[in-house]
């Protein structure tokens, strides 16, 4: 009897933690259920804090703190794959994979999510016109930040060889070659990063061929059938029509006459700060998120290109007017999914001035509003040139692919086809 007792008691004891850890289990699933689901893709660590810090402030018009929960997604991965249909509010960088996931999404529901034209106000028009949109002209994604693909010069080698503005490729080409005197390695990037080599390449391209050949690269990757990377490359590089032979031409040259350190193509980002720091190099390409890992002592020998004019040009130089150039430059974009109250509050004030000044700030990127503060000088050029100029490139990478594998092959292909010199 003792026994059966105990074996009661056990019993109802059991069900009794079973009810609590039920009713644990519900109200957190309710606290998640109320807060506005975020996801980021394609941000790196720096930018998605930023974010999350910038959305901890937003209130509703009756003054109460707005609570999110934010989703990392993987970068690896095409979006529309990831994307959870309790996703309120995206934010991401703009290319093909975004493209694809907007698409995926029943076109009456991104309609009925879609902002007024209006939200665009304050923004310079070149990248108030990189907006996506539907139809109706209403925004369905929403520019934010912008991350300029850029060159940095040493300033010591400059003033060394006398060299005072760099109008283009040619000229910029002439340059890395005097200044072998100077330094160990006239011209480095970041070979071994399949993003950054093959954005660095797109930008060439763009410079040397014009936007036309930049467009024309994309589509070509966007539409080919399934192939070989190795074929893809060939396409894109054999002849001398092909959108990318005077880029691949260029750095095939810079490669076999060591222009290029012997071992660029196994550089990884991080490894660029010792080399400038070191006064090691001349020429430095990269883009604006990655500079800004930078520490000071690795760039305070740097500055930006020259140009005719005496400004100085972050983005990779051209003999085409700038007004007619389309210059690759990342662009962060807020895509919402839902008509959560706590979405609209969040686009509202992540365009704001202050809120544009404050991750500018965070990021170190340009912001997308004429008029609002930024941090520094580099900020302020990303924001000045782009509106300078025409509506910017998705960088090749992110313009041309929607998964890392895809990318990776394209970018070892791409490497040995130029380090080959198959022309």
């Amino acid at each position: 009897m003792r026994i059966r007792k105990s074996f009661v008691i056990a019993g109802i004891s059991a069900v009794f933690v079973i009810f609590i850890a039920a009713l644990v289990i519900i109200a957190n699933f309710d606290s998640l259920r109320h807060k506005t689901q975020v996801a980021f893709y394609g941000l790196n660590e720096v930018q998605v804090k930023a974010f999350e810090a910038e959305l901890a402030s937003v209130t509703d018009k009756n003054g109460k703190i707005v609570h999110y929960a934010f989703t990392v997604l993987d970068d690896k991965l095409p979006l529309a794959e990831q994307l959870s249909s309790r996703t309120d509010l995206l934010v991401s960088a703009a290319g093909a994979s975004l493209d694809e996931a907007v698409a995926s999404v029943p076109a009456k529901k991104m309609d009925s999510y879609a902002l007024e034209q209006t939200v665009l106000s304050g923004m310079y028009s070149s990248v108030a016109a990189f907006s996506m949109r539907n139809d109706k002209g209403r925004v369905l994604a929403l520019p934010l930040l912008v991350d300029p693909v850029e060159i940095l010069l040493n300033a010591q080698t400059l003033s060394k060889i006398g060299t005072r503005k760099i109008s283009s490729i040619k000229v910029l080409d002439d340059f890395a070659e005097k200044s072998r005197g100077t330094v160990y390695f006239p011209v480095v990037f970041a070979g071994a990063d399949a993003r950054s080599f093959v954005d660095m390449t797109g930008a060439l391209a763009e410079s040397l061929s014009g936007s036309g050949a930049f467009d024309a690269a994309v589509k070509m990757v966007r539409s080919a059938k399934p192939q070989s990377a190795e074929n893809l490359v060939k396409d894109l590089c054999a002849g001398e029509n092909a959108p990318f032979n005077k880029a691949a031409t260029l750095l095939s040259e810079w490669t076999r006459g060591r222009i290029i350190m012997s071992d660029v193509y196994n550089l990884e980002d991080k490894g660029l700060p010792a080399l400038m720091r070191e006064n090691m190099c001349a020429v430095v390409f990269t883009d604006l998120s990655s500079h800004r890992q930078f520490e000071f002592e690795a760039l305070r020998h740097f500055v930006s290109v020259p140009d005719a004019s005496g400004e100085t040009l972050p983005f990779v130089p051209s003999e085409n007017p700038l007004v007619a150039r389309r210059l690759s430059a990342g662009v962060i974009c807020a895509v919402p999914l839902s008509k959560e109250k706590g979405t609209g509050y969040a686009v509202n004030h992540i365009v704001s001035s202050s809120a544009q000044e404050s991750l500018s700030r965070a990021t170190g990127l340009g912001p997308v509003l004429a008029d609002c503060g930024v941090p520094d000088r580099q900020a302020d050029d990303a924001r000045f040139w782009i509106a300078a100029s025409d509506v910017p490139f998705v960088p090749f990478s992110r313009a041309a692919f929607t998964d890392g594998k895809s990318l990776d092959d394209f970018a070892t292909a791409l490497k040995n086809y130029i380090r080959n010199g198959q022309f």
